[in-house]
């Protein structure tokens, strides 16, 4: 095992030095809700050091998901790097199983990351969770809208780390969401803008009326939150026009945002479904009853009740009755075995639509996600 320790505020530059190298980017203008010297908390940072040099990395962040009135704890893995010099000496491996640890420890519930799918599978994270992406063109928005209707009725302000006021009206609507990870005034600009992304305020005659987070060619939207969804096709034809772009992919839509789903898919030219995230499912009874819930407020569910067995990890029986989920865990025998990994890809992912693994209910996939601007 490797010498592991956490950093240092006198690290910054050092531990920047090695993240850089080894992705080739500038983490401090990348990501800075976590990398500007304001954001660094340097005690969320694994650290493996050879002759006094950062030489191996890994956060963990941690961080809460409100989910209806439940709260998830969440932590996410990010910066997993070794310098190309000392690679093969096992450190990755040795920094993700020490974070991993102490997620546990932390009464984390769900973990989750972006990277190789197979290279984290060995740490218990496969991609899960049920998107979709909806793509719009101006070729196709054309025969959606009156002719009578004028273009340019929206304006599309990018937000400076200084507009208090607007940065309210735009938190204030982020809170209205069904499930959303933990922002605040003092952090929400740094995430919007992490990812080298963008954030607009949405206007009508100079009244505020929603927002987006957008991808720096704008051809994807991560976040489109707006106070009535009424007129969102004139939005989105006037955002094309705006930015000069012929389509744009409203981007890993939720499948329990039933307003959206059934909004878009009416008039997207295309969709298609995806993964939300390379996850980790750490307590399956929690994250299960939170999603599940969510997912009784918009879909009628079967009556009855299902155990499964998470092989070597968890045991879970889950019973429904006229929309009312109770998930605890047990030691009754169960109704159907599951190696871990295909555990968290049949109940929460998109697998389920397709798999040869029966799992009964209409219960499934449970709508697990996490906003993408919130990635680490």
């Amino acid at each position: 095992m490797a010498n592991i320790s956490k950093a240092t505020y006198d690290e910054y530059e050092k531990l920047i030095d090695t993240a850089n190298t080894a992705f080739n980017i500038k983490f401090e203008e990348l990501l800075p809700k976590l990398y500007s010297k304001k954001n660094f908390s340097p005690e969320s940072h694994y650290i493996v050091k050879e002759d006094e040099k950062i030489c191996a990395v890994v956060g963990y962040f941690k961080n809460t998901l409100s989910v209806l009135d439940e709260t998830i704890n969440v932590g996410g893995i990010g910066t997993v790097c070794v310098h190309p010099d000392v690679r093969s000496k096992g450190y990755m491996k040795d920094l993700m199983s020490t974070a991993m640890n102490d997620m546990r420890k932390d009464g984390v519930d769900l973990a989750y990351l972006d990277g190789n799918r197979k290279r984290y599978e060995y740490f218990s994270f496969t991609p899960s969770g049920a998107d979709i992406n909806f793509y719009f063109d101006k070729a196709n928005i054309k025969h959606s809208i009156p002719k009578e209707n004028s273009a340019n009725q929206y304006q599309f302000k990018e937000v400076s780390e200084n507009d208090f006021e607007i940065l309210e009206s735009i938190i204030n609507l982020f809170n209205k969401k069904q499930v959303k990870a933990k922002r605040n005034i003092n952090n929400f600009y740094d995430i919007a803008k992490s990812w080298s992304n963008s954030l607009y305020c949405i206007l009508q005659n100079d009244k505020f009326i929603g927002y987006c987070i957008s991808s720096s060619d704008k051809s994807n939207i991560f976040e489109f939150e707006l106070v009535n969804y009424d007129n969102y096709l004139l939005v989105l034809s006037d955002y094309l026009n705006n930015f000069n772009i012929d389509s744009v992919c409203l981007s890993h839509i939720p499948m329990y945002d039933n307003i959206k789903v059934n909004l878009y898919s009416q008039e997207c030219s295309s969709f298609n479904m995806c993964h939300s995230k390379n996850f980790s499912i750490i307590n399956f009874k929690n994250v299960i009853s939170a999603f599940l819930k969510l997912k009784s407020t918009y879909s009628n569910l079967d009556n009855g009740s299902l155990i499964i067995d998470i092989e070597n990890h968890e045991r879970v029986k889950i019973e429904l009755s006229n929309q009312n989920v109770s998930v605890s865990n047990t030691t009754e025998t169960p109704n159907i075995k599951l190696p871990y990994l295909k555990a968290v890809q049949l109940i929460f992912g998109c697998y389920s639509y397709f798999s040869n693994v029966q799992m009964e209910k209409n219960w499934f996939p449970i709508p697990l996600h996490f906003d993408i601007p919130d990635s680490v």
